[in-house]
């Protein structure tokens, strides 16, 4: 069923729900989940052979707190279980204005695919987690935030993601890596309901070599049994999209589960996401099609601050103005 769903995000608008998060304070939860809203009148339309029968509404790239330039931007107070809660149809805290938000109709699925480099790093290092924040280079960027200088951090940690400066193995193990992930994994599977409510593991792999960016969301099907067999692909692993294809197809066979990922942004890939040559600058064959089809079928068309058909230059001054 979880893939199923994932493949109904074809028919459905891919939007960008920028929470973040420590742990907020909340009003106390609702007691029941909000009643579904009751739809209007249809005229029934028959399904085609061997299509879909029925639409499930979801997100399927979603960044809280535990992205670090959502942290860094100041959105702290909204972690992974906020998202699902807001998604579910739960009211919860704007980590900006403060105010209670709630979801006009909750949605059938939702995909928390924050950044998986340095993912959930920031908060641990911000609030004081020893396990990063007692670190060499997790002391350097706790002054930083102190003298009011966050934006050396990201800049810092962008350098260390385009391959500018190697990754800092105090802020980047195994580790660190997996204490995150499992927290990942296990608000997952807390807000999983199946038939009513269905949530995925994932994560943006966010390979950016020479500034071109080959950001994939990579969406999950099963739950920490499945997951705890590998910690999520990122760019320290390679830059290169075949290796991400391969290391899918190995994964997949070893975690006895299925993946999906999707291209996103690919108008500022600098023509890369859909080069006509390989990652070596070879042509492209008939086995590298097919393996990219096997794990990458769809793409994201738009998201709530830009499209991949946007001007690229226009696309960037959007980022940066985060509108």
């Amino acid at each position: 069923m979880r893939m199923t769903r994932i493949a109904a995000t074809l028919l459905s608008a891919v939007t960008v729900f920028a929470l973040g998060a420590c742990k907020p304070k909340e009003a106390p939860a609702p007691t029941e989940e909000p009643p579904p809203l009751k739809p209007a009148a249809a005229e029934p339309v028959a399904a085609p052979s061997g299509s879909f029968s029925q639409v499930f509404w979801g997100d399927t790239h979603v960044h809280t707190s535990y992205s670090p330039d959502a942290y860094l931007m100041q959105n702290r107070s909204a972690d992974p279980d906020t998202a699902y809660r807001y998604a579910k149809g739960y009211p919860v805290v704007h980590p900006y204005h403060k105010a209670r938000i709630q979801i006009h109709a909750p949605l059938d699925f939702l995909v928390v695919s924050d950044h998986g480099e340095f993912m959930g790093v920031l908060p641990k290092l911000l609030q004081g987690d020893p396990l990063v924040a007692d670190t060499k280079t997790g002391k350097r960027y706790r002054k930083l935030a102190a003298q009011g200088k966050e934006i050396e951090v990201f800049a810092d940690l962008i350098a260390q993601v385009n391959g500018v400066i190697p990754p800092r193995p105090d802020l980047n193990n195994e580790t660190v890596n997996r204490t995150v992930w499992d927290e990942i994994m296990e608000a997952a599977d807390r807000h999983n309901e199946p038939g009513k409510f269905t949530t995925f593991m994932g994560w943006d792999g966010s390979s950016t070599p020479q500034g071109a960016n080959l950001h994939r969301v990579v969406a999950m099907r099963g739950g920490k049994k499945n997951g705890e067999h590998f910690l999520p692909y990122t760019a320290f692993d390679s830059s290169d999209s075949e290796d991400l294809w391969t290391w899918l197809e190995e994964t997949s066979k070893r975690a006895n589960t299925d993946f999906l990922a999707i291209p996103h942004n690919s108008n500022i890939s600098k023509g890369l996401m859909f080069s006509l040559t390989d990652s070596d600058g070879k042509a492209l064959t008939p086995e590298y099609a097919q393996l990219r089809m096997r794990w990458e079928p769809v793409v994201e068309v738009t998201q709530l601050r830009l499209a991949c058909n946007e001007e690229p230059e226009v696309a960037l001054v959007m980022r940066r103005l985060d509108v």
